[in-house]
C-alpha cells in the first residue's frame, strides 16, 4: 500500500483548477448569507 501523497509529493504542476475537487455546497453562498451575532465577524471580512 502507498503511503498518501502529499502537497510536497505532487509538485505544483499538478495543482490546478481541473484537479481540485470540492466538497462545499454550492448552496451556502454570501447571496443567500444571513448576519447573525455567530457570523457578524465573517461577514465583516467578506
Amino acid at each position: 500500500e502507498s503511503p498518501t501523497k502529499t502537497f510536497a509529493d505532487i509538485g505544483n504542476s499538478a495543482l490546478n483548477s481541473e484537479n481540485i475537487v470540492s466538497t462545499l455546497d454550492v448552496r451556502f453562498t454570501f447571496d443567500n448569507f444571513v448576519v447573525g451575532v455567530p457570523n457578524e465577524l465573517a461577514y465583516a471580512a467578506a
